[in-house]
């Protein structure tokens, strides 16, 4: 039982318990250097205790918080959701927390962020999740020379920050060949741009608002092209990243005729847009119009939707384990660290030859 506040109880006092070095408890708090078994046992005992980190004395004594940053444009998606959970539950299990910071896509809000975690320290690093516009490294180029470790999720070339990246141009490339293989020659994708007020959908008229190299267009005109066809320009539709946004899209590609059979969203929220656009002129999925989605969530697994897997530990743990070594390495030069992984398809029931 815990001790009700009454006293505070020490690392001495869980030492004493379990008859082992102060020492050992004091890594084992902090998950590093001992086996799982004793982390487990220690952490057992502080917990039936009550025991509570004193965060300044820790601060004075290593020069770290145990805190991360974790910055990024909504928390009320799905997708971002699932990000920040397995981020939290990866960063508690080595003895660390998550700050989370949510900009709302206000870019100048965006920059107060980076101002609180990097330039007054009060995070250990900082991982930006994801880095969908180049704009947003502007505030980061800004740092000083030495400043906590920063890790965006997004491929960058710039050496002052770490990155990790799905590749996303094959992704697109590889849903996009499965769409065609089942025999699909009127392919449509509705692609989301973070942080650009579009105003309503778009169509590729208008593909200069996609930044530069944008891999989801080049992994999708990839795939195409191999069959001898193109990314008409009608059947690629950019919109802002919302339920309403997908449902616009949906409502403008299945509207056309001849319609698309066949549509690849880039998220879930997209998705479900463009289902209900389908339910509103009476079409089924897959029998009248075969849907993919670029994410594969909770939502998709429900909806039995082919999905790209974009989340895995892998993906999520790898920020964390740069920011621990590039932390660990103290004023010893890292380098650039970077991870760059390969999404894999999960097919489901959504996605079947035209008119199946």
């Amino acid at each position: 039982m815990g001790n009700g506040g009454s006293v505070k109880v020490t690392t001495e006092d869980i030492a004493r318990h379990l008859g082992i070095n102060r020492s050992t408890v004091s890594r084992a708090l902090q998950g590093k250097l001992v086996s799982p078994e004793t982390i487990a046992r220690v952490r057992a005992v502080a917990d039936r205790l009550g025991y509570q980190p004193d965060i300044g004395a820790r601060i004075m004594a290593t020069g770290r918080t145990s805190v991360y940053g974790l910055l990024v444009p909504r928390a009320a998606t799905p997708y971002v959701g699932r990000v920040i959970d397995r981020m939290q539950a990866l960063a508690r299990a080595d003895g660390c927390h998550i700050a989370l910071g949510c900009y709302l896509e206000d870019f100048e809000e965006y920059r107060r962020y980076i101002e609180l975690f990097a330039r007054e320290r009060r995070v250990d690093g900082l991982v930006i999740y994801p880095m969908h516009s180049a704009h947003l490294l502007e505030p980061l180029l800004e740092l000083p020379e030495k400043h906590i470790p920063i890790v965006i999720m997004g491929k960058c070339l710039n050496e002052r920050v770490h990155w990790v990246a799905m590749d996303i141009e094959m992704g697109w490339y590889t849903m996009t060949r499965h769409l065609i293989d089942l025999g699909h020659r009127r392919v449509a994708a509705v692609i989301d741009l973070l942080g650009v007020p579009l105003g309503g959908p778009k169509t590729s008229v208008d593909r200069a608002l996609m930044p530069p190299g944008d891999g989801r267009y080049s992994g999708l005109s990839r795939a195409l092209a191999e069959r001898g066809g193109e990314v008409a320009p009608d059947r690629l539709v950019l919109c802002e990243s919302t339920l309403q946004g997908g449902l616009a899209a949906g409502r403008r590609l299945l509207d056309q005729a001849p319609r698309p059979t066949a549509i690849f969203a880039g998220n879930d929220l997209l998705a479900m847009g463009i289902i209900r656009a389908a339910q509103e002129r009476g079409l089924r999925i897959p029998e009248d119009l075969s849907l993919a989605v670029y994410d594969n969530s909770d939502f998709a697994e429900l909806f039995d939707l082919s999905a790209v897997e974009n989340l895995t530990d892998e993906i999520v743990g790898a920020p964390l384990r740069i920011l621990r070594h590039v932390l660990e390495a103290k004023d010893e030069p890292t380098g650039q660290q970077s991870v760059e992984l390969t999404p894999e398809l999960v097919i489901r029931s959504s996605t079947a030859p035209p008119g199946a």
